[in-house]
């Protein structure tokens, strides 16, 4: 999470970086040949999932900190893992305007566009009878983007779902042990 975020946070100053090492004649020809290519993967697409990374793996670096401590019971961690999955799931739904918003920022910074790459639309066969056209029933790029998104994120979510469902399933059959459960039950005399 924190390489993620560091090169999230100084994209714009790793990006001149990379430009002042891709021009000056004073370097090997790999070393500026690399820093080119670096420079070409850097695109709009690219800052997209940059950012929606670094708040994902900031979201789930917290909590996997959290749960290493010594004096935490099955209980809180399992509230903790219940609490990630669910802001997980209230980020799936919002994250994709947020992340463009995000983006579009730093393209700017960057000078880039904010549009996604374009690729050639693929010819669709037809029946024999039939002319070939291109493919017209592409999503737009904001669909696609909220549709990859999602998908990250439902396969997170089902993943950290699946691997403590054991764990909520203990903290529940044992949480008669937890000291504030205890405390707060009534006194029969």
């Amino acid at each position: 999470a924190a390489a993620v975020n560091a090169l999230f946070e100084q994209l714009v100053n790793v990006h001149s970086v990379l430009h002042k090492i891709s021009t000056d004649k004073s370097m090997h020809s790999d070393t500026a040949s690399g820093a080119k290519r670096l420079l070409k993967a850097v695109d709009f697409k690219f800052i997209c999932l940059l950012c929606m990374w670094s708040r994902i793996l900031t979201l789930i670096d917290r909590i996997n900190k959290s749960l290493q401590a010594k004096h935490l019971s099955v209980l809180d961690a399992s509230k903790m893992i219940k609490g990630l999955v669910d802001t997980l799931k209230n980020l799936r739904d919002s994250e994709s305007s947020d992340v463009l918003s995000k983006a579009k920022d730093v393209a700017q910074k960057l000078d880039l566009e904010p549009v996604f790459s374009t690729k050639r639309k693929r010819k669709v066969k037809r029946l024999f009878d039939e002319l070939a056209e291109d493919e017209n029933q592409t999503p737009s790029d904001e669909q696609m983007l909220d549709k990859d998104c999602k998908s990250v994120f439902d396969s997170i979510i089902g993943h950290i779902s699946w691997r403590y469902a054991s764990l909520h399933v203990i903290a529940t059959d044992f949480s008669f042990l937890d000291v504030q459960f205890l405390l707060s039950q009534p006194v029969e005399i």
